[in-house]
């Protein structure tokens, strides 16, 4: 079974609920005092949105005629199941992770069944085999929006004494937001954007405004870990921008999903751990299936 669940989605999930989760420690706590102490929420947590993502995942795959071969990095092939087992396996996810949401804060299971209701719904419009650039972003919006929005939730609803302060929460989440759409920009032109319609200049130079948008944001509200992720992403913008090769392009979407999970370890030390197992997993998972050396730091 573990080889119909798309693993490499657990770099996006895991990577926005910790973004969210260590923005909310340090603007309303400042860095934990016990940084190397995991809870057992932590993990329900992390289990509960991963089995509603993974349920939307397969979804996708089984109900849009979503073609794995086209797509085989992001989706994964459902042929070793039987489609009932398929339709088994997608119910249990999201009814376990509802209770798990549930069990830890009642919000959070509020929030996972919007996240599946407006899927369902806004899902039926699109098709992700020609994903137009705005479905594209409101999709993948809506949906960091929400992870992001859970991992703060879930660590200011840990204190009795703190509570959700809108107009911070906003503020701190423009900047983060502003450097996701700038990756999401760069993603789509590399990967999802088969025709090359948008494969000139233009798409760079807009990541890369909005990238220094998001570092002008993590100045003025004194987020120290955004304002780090954004000045060290920088560079790789201007080069691609510059140079605007094939591989400057990945270099740009390899290392900014690295940065943006690394640098949260600072808050969370101990999260390097499940990242690291799933890393070499996927690399044993796409080498052992589909003879690809992925994920990898290497540019070509």
């Amino acid at each position: 079974i573990i080889f119909i669940l798309p693993i490499i989605h657990l770099f996006y999930i895991w990577g926005a609920l910790t973004l969210g989760m260590s923005s909310a420690q340090i603007h309303s706590f400042g860095y934990p005092e016990e940084p190397l102490l995991l809870k057992f929420n932590h993990f329900m947590l992390f289990l509960s949105m991963t089995l509603i993502y993974f349920s939307i995942v397969i979804i996708d795959l089984k109900e849009n005629r979503v073609k794995p071969d086209n797509n085989r990095i992001f989706y994964p092939d459902l042929n070793i199941l039987s489609e009932a087992s398929i339709s088994v396996c997608i119910r249990l996810m999201q009814i376990i992770g509802v209770i798990l949401g549930a069990i830890i804060n009642i919000f959070l299971s509020v929030l996972y069944v919007v996240l599946l209701i407006g899927y369902f719904n806004y899902n039926k419009q699109i098709n992700k085999n020609k994903w137009a650039i705005r479905d594209f972003l409101i999709f993948h919006v809506i949906t960091y929006t929400i992870l992001f929005t859970v991992g703060w939730i879930f660590t200011i609803s840990e204190s009795i004494f703190t509570n959700l302060n809108l107009i911070e929460f906003i503020s701190v989440f423009i900047g983060y937001i502003s450097s996701f759409i700038s990756l999401c920009l760069i993603v789509y032109m590399k990967e999802i954007d088969k025709s090359n319609k948008l494969n000139d200049r233009k798409i760079p130079i807009i990541s890369t405004i909005l990238l220094l948008l998001s570092a002008i944001f993590s100045l003025f509200n004194k987020d120290p870990l955004l304002s780090v992720i954004t000045i060290t992403l920088v560079p790789f913008y201007f080069y691609g921008v510059i140079r605007f090769s094939d591989k400057d392009i990945t270099r740009i979407i390899r290392y900014s999903i690295f940065i943006h999970i690394f640098f949260c370890f600072t808050v969370y030390p101990l999260f390097c751990i499940p990242h690291i197992i799933i890393f070499y997993f996927a690399k044993y998972y796409y080498w052992h299936k589909y003879d690809i050396h992925f994920p990898a730091f290497a540019i070509d």
